[in-house]
């Protein structure tokens, strides 16, 4: 905080597509008033160093360039003679008299000035120092004065002399630079001067705006955890909180598109979107800080705690603190992972489906404490942003995918399936969204019932509760593994596993602490695994699940049973095993009764007699993958 911001030079600061990466290449170019020292960077996108993170920013220090002694003496005189004492007798003020011409406006009047002083030259040769600083007046002939306003050859208005004069002889789009703007970038010589933000004259240098780009990019508390959950929880890593409310909630500053959950093309112009974090990694040294602007606005500071050396380059990092930290573990690099273990979603179905389980319950939770007006709000707000583009897309897809099938199967030829796909993460959202149709419309239900929601509202979001249903499945099955999500995946098997965890859900709520592991032994957690697998492969592979499933119901229970007694059969061999132990024999009577009743086959169980793989695991209390 006690940094100062060092000012930019417009003309000098810019953004350029790079032709070799496609990314944006960004010329910073800053100056130091104390010290009148030009400071100049660039920032280039490509490939982090940091495994796994995708795009990186990379800032290389140009150098410096000194103003030349010289042009330091001219602001020395601009100094001394605006110290305060009396100006020379030799220099006099400006003096300005006008000629009123054709009005631009009914009210107002323009006047051609003509400036009239010693030591003047129209040309800028000369400069003229005495009292330009302050505003300039005109004397009307009626003897008021008024105060005008001068404009160069670029018409760029200036109010007063001093400015005039430092304008002239710059380039087209040039800008005056350095103290009271008095000089040129062609005043201005290199130097081998380093960078550290601590130097004498140096400090924060403004690596541009991480966000809002767009309108749709402020959304409230309840808007972005609807659109987090739909979108996998993608743009909580594109997010920040700001301290400026939005209609009365806490607001969140969201770069991601909300038809696709990725970041979005004006994002992507932009420098800090390309900036990883450090997480808890020693040899990572953060020297970026994102700072908010006017409440509401985010912007990247770069912060050099050790000096940059004219070609030395750095990749940029920053440090998003505690609120990042769950996206963190997601990822695999939070303290749960570094220093518990914890595995990444992406590294382990179990840990993810445990995190989705808390996120379900905690969306569930969120629902059920809406009133009406925040439901009709939010239904709104899935339904404009979300859904219908989503739809629309999906649908064009299948729609295509479907014809060309059909195509096969009538000519027995084959034609390609498209290879335009919709953005990947909208096959997940498409089914979250089908999701939250049961949420809402038993929330609806609630509301409707005890009289807290009108009958136009209630029928309004009945119709767009309806319009989130996504019930056929079928329609994709035939090329669903044609398709590849975000994850690298087949489109199948990720519908399959989303598919699963509403299975896990609905059963956490009668199962007593899903996949804990003090509770849940690996082969207990397998069954259920399979069983899952089996009911979510006949809701994907049937257009009419209900009616699937009155007619292989038995023959899924058969099948669910018979693979528990293999588990179980196997689960005999380990114990065996385990029981030849010598502080295992005292066990050995129970074991046999609780392995013999497991390895009977049986087409329907009792509750009371079924064994408990729980108590299997309290008996031994050893992991039983690492026996045998």
């Amino acid at each position: 905080d006690e940094l100062i911001m060092l000012e930019s030079v417009p003309h000098l600061t810019r953004t350029e597509l790079d032709d070799a990466t496609g990314k944006p290449m960004h010329f910073i170019t800053v100056y130091s008033s104390t010290m009148d020292i030009l400071y100049d960077f660039k920032v280039t996108i490509r490939q982090s160093q940091i495994p796994n993170s995708g795009h990186g920013a990379f800032l290389t220090y140009l150098g410096a360039r000194l103003l030349t002694e010289e042009r330091r003496g001219r602001t020395w005189d601009v100094l001394d003679n605006c110290s305060g004492r009396p100006p020379d007798a030799s220099l006099k003020p400006l003096e300005a008299t006008f000629r009123r011409i054709k009005p631009i406006f009914p009210d107002s009047h323009r006047a051609t000035v003509k400036i009239k002083g010693e030591n003047l030259d129209e040309y800028g040769g000369e400069e003229y120092w005495a009292d330009t600083q302050n505003d300039l007046f005109a004397v009307m002939s009626s003897k008021n004065k008024v105060k005008i306003k001068l404009t160069d050859n670029n018409n760029e208005i200036h109010d007063n002399g001093q400015d005039l004069l430092a304008s002239r002889n710059l380039q087209p789009g040039e800008t005056p630079i350095g103290f009271r703007k008095l000089h040129r970038e062609a005043h201005y010589e290199s130097v081998p001067i380093p960078f550290c933000s601590y130097y004498v004259g140096c400090g924060l240098v403004d690596l541009g705006r991480y966000g809002p780009f767009r309108r749709s990019d402020r959304k409230t508390e309840l808007e972005f955890g609807i659109k987090d959950f739909i979108f996998e929880h993608e743009p909580s890593g594109w997010m920040f909180g700001v301290d400026e409310k939005l209609c009365g909630e806490d607001q969140a500053i969201d770069i991601t598109d909300d038809r696709t959950g990725e970041t979005h093309i004006g994002a992507q112009e932009h420098i800090p979107m390309y900036v990883n974090e450090v997480g808890y990694s020693k040899e990572l040294v953060q020297n970026v800080l994102p700072r908010e602007i006017t409440g509401r606005e985010v912007h990247y500071f770069l912060h050099s705690r050790e000096p940059l050396y004219e070609g030395q380059e750095v990749e940029l990092l920053t440090d998003y603190l505690k609120p990042y930290e769950p996206m963190r573990e997601r990822k695999g690099y939070g303290k749960a992972n570094i220093n518990k273990g914890v595995k990444s979603d992406y590294d382990c179905i179990k840990t993810r489906t445990l995190r989705n389980l808390c996120e379900r319950y905690f969306m569930d939770d969120t629902i059920d404490s809406l009133n009406s007006l925040e439901v009709i709000h939010s239904l709104r707000f899935i339904d404009e942003k979300i859904l219908k583009p989503v739809v629309t897309s999906t649908e064009w897809y299948i729609d295509k995918a479907q014809k060309a099938v059909d195509y096969v199967n009538s000519h027995g030829i084959g034609q390609r399936i498209p290879q335009t796909q919709p953005p990947s993460r909208q096959w997940i959202a498409r089914r979250r969204m089908h999701w939250f149709h049961g949420r809402y419309k038993d929330k609806v239900l609630e509301l409707r019932k005890n009289n807290e929601m009108s009958e136009k509202d209630a029928e309004e979001a009945e119709a767009i509760i309806e319009r989130m249903r996504w019930a056929d499945l079928m329609s994709i099955f035939p090329f669903m593994n044609d398709i590849k999500i975000w994850s690298g995946k087949r489109l199948g098997s990720s519908l399959q596993i989303e598919i699963q965890d509403e299975l896990y859900y609905m059963a956490s709520k009668d199962l007593c602490g899903l996949f804990e592991a003090s509770l849940w032994c690996p082969m207990a957690e397998l069954v259920a695994k399979k069983t899952s697998f089996y009911i979510a492969a006949v809701l994907l592979s049937n257009k009419n699940p209900s009616e699937a499933f009155d007619s292989i119901g038995a023959e899924l229970a058969n099948l669910v049973m018979k693979f528990a007694v293999v588990q179980g059969r196997k689960l005999k061999v380990r114990c065996d095993a385990l029981a030849k132990r010598e502080d295992a024999k005292e066990k050995r009577e129970e074991m046999k009764k609780i392995l013999e009743f497991q390895s009977k086959p049986r087409a329907t169980g009792n509750s009371k007699q079924t064994p408990s793989f729980d108590r299997l695991h309290r008996l031994f209390e050893v992991d039983i993958e690492k026996v045998g």
